[in-house]
C-alpha cells in the first residue's frame, strides 16, 4: 500500500508570503512524522515568542528612556467560558 504524505509550510517577512508544497510517496505509514513536525512547529513558535518578548523589552526600554519613568502596562478584561 502507498500513501502519499502532503507538507505545507509558509511564511511571511511582513511584505512577502513565501509556500513551500511538498508531496512525497511513502511504503508504510509512519506514526513518529506528526510528533517531528509538531516539534518544529513547536520551535519556530518559542522562537517568534523569544523575538516578540525581546521586541516589546525593547520598546519599553526606550519608553523609560524618554519619559525617565517606566510605562504602567494595561491588562486587558477577558471574558471566559468554562466548559464542563
Amino acid at each position: 500500500m502507498h500513501l502519499a504524505k502532503k507538507l505545507l509550510y509558509a511564511m511571511t517577512d511582513g511584505s512577502t508570503a513565501y509556500c513551500v508544497v511538498g508531496i512525497e510517496n511513502q511504503a508504510e505509514i509512519h506514526y513518529a512524522l506528526p510528533v517531528k513536525n509538531g516539534v518544529y512547529d513547536f520551535l519556530q513558535l518559542s522562537h517568534q515568542v523569544s523575538e516578540a518578548a525581546s521586541a516589546h523589552r525593547q520598546a519599553m526600554k526606550e519608553l523609560k528612556s524618554e519619559s525617565g519613568e517606566a510605562p504602567q502596562e494595561k491588562e486587558e478584561p477577558t471574558d471566559g467560558v468554562q466548559l464542563k
